[in-house]
């Protein structure tokens, strides 16, 4: 009840949106299951968001375990959301050491069925207890490619500080380590990186198609990724290229836009050809088109499947 009582004295009295839990492995499921009941009921819509990480475990493990909280205790649920360390894997894997694409692709078709209907994972890209991301990438436009993707889907996410001017912590390594908690470089920002950085984050909190639309799938290789999010009068198109190349991609008519799109980032506007859309795509970029949709949607075209 004393814990209960913490809580709420920083939702109800301090009027805190909602509390990240830490370790949530160390207490029993019960507990979480009261303490949400006991928070939505004196703060309905507040949110409870629970780390729950095997250390140094593979992203199949550490998804396992998370799917443990986000089970209801006595129809009760546990949480609101939970960090998505398997997620964070992933990406490390693919856009800062040049794995495949597939993989990502694959979790967010996939996490649905293993955490239950309606779950809210939590996207991040590194936090205090691991190498950060640009220790493993080495490049930005590796950081501001997982970035755009990241804001580019629908789930809630975090930024560590430093990320958005490219804080590093020397030779990475896998699991836990506190080498990442450094220093926030006030006086050498880079502000270059920052801008690129913010430009996604605020394209995100301009444009509901990006955070929150529907998501579907348009095609995936192990370098390139493409796919359209939907949502409240807009369709986004959303591209990443992890070559070291430019590529062209050949959307066909999978998107029904017309026109210049509202927004581009990360590559010039998509040309219309004949049977399609083409774009071409920089080297590792994660690339955005914004338009106002038309009465079609890709469900409409067969150009969707029906995933978030």
């Amino acid at each position: 009840r004393f814990l209960e009582d913490v809580a709420l004295y920083w939702l109800v009295d301090e009027g805190v949106d909602g509390l990240r839990l830490d370790y949530v492995r160390g207490v029993p499921h019960d507990f979480w299951a009261d303490l949400y009941a006991r928070v939505q009921e004196k703060k309905p819509g507040a949110f409870l968001v629970g780390e729950c990480w095997l250390d140094g475990a593979s992203a199949d493990a550490n998804a396992e375990e998370i799917a443990n909280y986000y089970r209801p205790v006595d129809g009760k649920p546990q949480f609101t959301s939970l960090l998505d360390f398997p997620m964070q894997i992933l990406m490390t894997e693919s856009f800062a050491r040049g794995g495949s694409l597939r993989s990502v692709e694959e979790w967010l078709q996939g996490f649905e069925a293993l955490y239950g209907p309606g779950a809210r994972p939590t996207f991040f890209l590194d936090n205090h207890d691991m190498s950060r991301f640009m220790a493993w990438a080495g490049d930005a436009n590796r950081l501001v490619a997982a970035v755009g993707f990241l804001a580019a889907l629908s789930e809630p996410m975090v930024m560590f500080y430093g990320t958005e001017t490219g804080l590093a912590d020397g030779s990475p390594r896998p699991g836990f380590t506190d080498s990442g908690r450094i220093p926030m470089p006030w006086d050498h920002l880079d502000q270059a990186l920052i801008g690129r950085v913010r430009a996604y984050l605020e394209a995100r909190a301009e444009h509901p198609s990006l955070r929150s639309g529907g998501r579907y799938p348009l095609l995936v290789s192990d370098d390139v990724l493409a796919m359209v999010k939907e949502g409240e009068g807009e369709i986004a198109l959303v591209a990443v290229n992890l070559g070291d190349g430019a590529r062209t991609i050949e959307l066909g008519s999978a998107v029904p836009v017309a026109g210049e799109p509202e927004l581009t980032l990360g590559a010039a506007p998509p040309k219309r050809q004949e049977g399609g859309l083409t774009w071409e795509l920089p080297p590792l970029t994660t690339a955005v088109a914004v338009w106002r949709a038309r009465s079609s949607s890709p469900a409409d075209t067969g150009g969707a499947d029906g995933r978030r």
